[in-house]
């Protein structure tokens, strides 16, 4: 197989925001970025008591990286209450 990436071949890769890694590959990046995911655990950590569980879950959107120059890092991640 003669495969070339970038023409016969796309390539998706995990990377955390915002210092992916390089790479000499023409590739689509998506992942989380490191700075929303620790805001919103800061924001979360000094509500939690052994008595008081938090039941929330944070959800943190995937980026894709021409997602990242558009978006404020400090956004609040979506909290969406359990049933």
């Amino acid at each position: 197989m003669n495969l070339e990436v970038g023409h016969d071949l796309d390539v998706i890769a995990h990377c955390n925001w915002p210092h992916p890694v390089q790479s000499k590959l023409p590739m689509q990046r998506i992942g989380f970025h490191a700075g929303q995911l620790l805001e919103a655990c800061l924001d979360v950590f000094p509500t939690i008591t052994p008595e008081k569980q938090d039941e929330r879950v944070l959800t943190i959107p995937a980026l894709f990286e021409s997602e990242v120059s558009q978006m404020d890092w400090k956004q609040p991640a979506v909290a969406v209450n359990m049933v």
